[in-house]
């Protein structure tokens, strides 16, 4: 998932799976989680937190554009608690809720 300048790639094709900061990690591990954060925001120029999210909510975006997916199975395929969740997120991020996403 990392390109040789340390960038992410994009996801494979196929299914989609759910997003975890495992698929995140470079094939070597750090004893310390705090160093791996302070490494990764160094890296990357953001947090864990902030690049699961990033990669959740474009997933959730290529799934919208199905009118037959429902924003509550989108959610749950996304790694998302629930649709409320996906909704704030997706409104604080994206400055639109996921159905004005869609219909845009």
């Amino acid at each position: 998932m990392f390109a040789p300048d340390g960038a992410l790639s994009p996801p494979p094709a196929g299914p989609p799976r759910p997003v975890r900061a495992g698929l995140l990690l470079p094939p070597f591990h750090y004893r310390r989680r705090r160093t791996l954060s302070r490494l990764f925001h160094k890296s990357l120029g953001q947090t864990i937190h902030d690049a699961i999210t990033r990669l959740r909510l474009e997933r959730a975006k290529r799934r919208l554009a199905d009118p037959g997916a429902t924003v509550k199975t989108v959610a749950a395929e996304c790694g998302f608690r629930d649709a409320i969740h996906l909704c704030k997120v997706f409104q604080r991020v994206e400055g639109v809720s996921p159905s004005q996403y869609r219909a845009g």
